[in-house]
């Protein structure tokens, strides 16, 4: 049970299609700038490519894709300001349900929040690998805040949501760090105890707190990703531009060095 934004118009192809590249997207497989293959895309699915033009049009919608005349589709590349506001705006939004949920919840539907939590927290001792992990972490995440919003019982709010829970997944697995869910796991566990044990105890404002604090945890989590990726590049950026140094100052041999 996840939060699931609408897909597109234009049938099951165009349906199969979005999802299949969003998921692509959510999975950090590209980077932000970095140019989504159509005819890939075309190919993997089976389809025209009609259909997953169409799923790419849907993602523009949804903030997770770029569409430049000339040049094609490319990753969105937000600024961090962008992406300040938005979690900024995400934090309210989740904390709003978080307070409904344990203002209208049922003891039954607190014992299925507590359970996926639990089921979060076995992932921390499951031995998996990080990347492993950090899947199951991301999906599981997705079904614990699901239960929350169905708690709220305001299901049209819960799908307006569900494209932030899209844009703020792309914003964590695109960050710069290699495996980001699996990073996450362990603070956010923590916090989800705490957000559980505020709406088992029917407190609204401690839930609304505590969702709060959470969702901007994440906005810290993707800019200490972001910075730990810039210092990767950088790292990895500068032993190629030593060796270009010499070759650069020996003229004509140098030169050809360089063009080879």
């Amino acid at each position: 049970m996840q939060p699931r934004a609408a897909t597109p118009s234009g049938g099951v192809r165009a349906g199969a299609a979005y999802d299949y590249i969003k998921e692509q997207l959510l999975d950090g497989r590209y980077r932000p700038g970095d140019r989504l293959p159509v005819q890939t895309f075309v190919e993997a699915l089976g389809i025209s490519r009609h259909p997953v033009m169409v799923a790419l049009q849907q993602l523009a919608k949804d903030n997770l894709v770029e569409i430049i005349p000339q040049v094609g589709c490319v990753a969105t590349v937000d600024p961090r300001p962008v992406i300040d506001d938005f979690y900024r705006f995400f934090a309210a939004a989740e904390g709003l349900m978080a307070g409904m949920a344990a203002e209208r919840c049922t003891d039954a539907e607190v014992r299925q929040l507590k359970r996926l939590s639990g089921s979060i927290g076995a992932l921390m001792r499951s031995g998996l690998s990080a990347a492993t992990r950090g899947l199951k972490y991301r999906k599981l995440n997705r079904d614990l805040h699901a239960q929350i919003h169905a708690m709220a019982r305001s299901p049209q709010l819960a799908r307006d949501i569900a494209r932030l829970w899209d844009r703020s997944d792309y914003y964590i697995s695109t960050g710069g760090s290699d495996v980001p869910f699996a990073r996450r796991l362990p603070v956010a566990h923590r916090e989800h105890e705490r957000i559980c044990a505020a709406i088992a105890r029917r407190d609204p404002a401690g839930a609304r707190r505590a969702m709060e604090a959470h969702i901007l945890t994440s906005l810290s989590s993707v800019t200490a990703n972001q910075m730990a990726g810039s210092a990767r590049a950088a790292t990895a950026r500068a032993p190629r531009s030593r060796a270009r140094r010499p070759a650069v100052r020996t003229g004509r041999a140098g030169t050809r060095g360089a063009a080879g």
